[in-house]
C-alpha cells in the first residue's frame, strides 16, 4: 500500500471555487477509482493563507498509477480544482500498516507528523507506532504508519483521520512524545477535512 500527500495554498480569494470543484469531482472520483482506500481533501486556513492537502491511500503503486497517470510526482490538472492552487510537494510514503474505525462517523479532521531518523532507527520506530495504533481513541476513524527514504535519512509518518477532537489530547503536540523525542526533527499540521457529504 502507499499514501500519497500533495499539499500546496489556494490561491488567494479562490477558497469558495477550490471548494465547489472538489463537490463536483471529487466525490465521484472517489467512488470509482480502482485501488483506492480512502482519500480525503483538508485545508488549514490561517492569516497568512490557506493550505490545503490532498491525501489519498492506494493498494499499489500501480493502482495510484492507474488512475493518476504514469507520473505519481506530478499533479494531473483538475479542470474546476488545480486552477485554484499552488502545489508545493507530492509525496509518497510506503505503507505497512493501516488501521480504521468501525464507526459511521465521518471524519472532520487530518493529522499529518512526520519526523527524519537515521536509517535503521525507523524500523523500530515504525514498529513502536504500529504496536501503539490500537490505544488511539474511539475519536480516530483511520491511522497509518508510513515511511520514505530521504537521502541517507527516513521519514517516517503517522496520518491519522479524526471524528472529532478528541477532549483530553491536543492534535497539535505528538501523540506520543517520547517516540517524538528519538526524531532529529518532527513536524505535524492539522487540516479541517473539507471532504463533499
Amino acid at each position: 500500500m502507499i499514501l500519497r500527500l500533495v499539499r500546496g495554498r489556494v490561491l488567494t480569494g479562490r477558497f469558495d471555487q477550490l471548494r465547489e470543484g472538489i463537490a463536483s469531482l471529487f466525490a465521484p472520483w472517489v467512488g470509482s477509482a480502482e485501488g483506492l482506500v480512502e482519500a480525503h481533501v483538508g485545508v488549514n486556513r490561517t492569516a497568512d493563507g490557506d493550505d490545503v492537502a490532498f491525501v489519498s491511500a492506494w493498494t499499489s503503486p500501480d493502482a495510484a498509477m492507474a488512475a493518476l497517470g504514469r507520473s505519481l510526482n506530478r499533479v494531473r490538472p483538475w479542470p474546476g480544482v488545480t486552477e485554484h492552487l499552488e502545489v508545493r510537494s507530492v509525496d509518497h510514503y510506503e505503507v505497512d500498516e493501516h488501521r480504521h474505525s468501525a464507526s459511521a462517523e465521518r471524519p472532520t479532521i487530518a493529522r499529518i507528523a512526520a519526523g527524519l531518523v537515521e536509517q535503521g532507527s525507523d524500523v523500530e520506530i515504525q514498529r513502536e507506532l504500529r504496536d501503539r495504533l490500537a490505544t488511539l481513541g474511539s475519536e480516530v476513524h483511520g491511522a497509518y504508519v508510513g515511511r520514505r527514504l530521504r537521502g541517507s535519512t527516513v521519514e517516517v509518518l503517522l496520518l491519522t483521520t479524526w471524528s472529532r477532537r478528541p477532549a483530553d489530547t491536543s492534535l497539535d503536540t505528538p501523540l506520543f512524545p517520547d517516540l517524538a523525542g528519538r526524531y532529529e526533527s518532527f513536524w505535524i499540521e492539522t487540516f479541517e477535512i473539507i471532504d463533499p457529504e
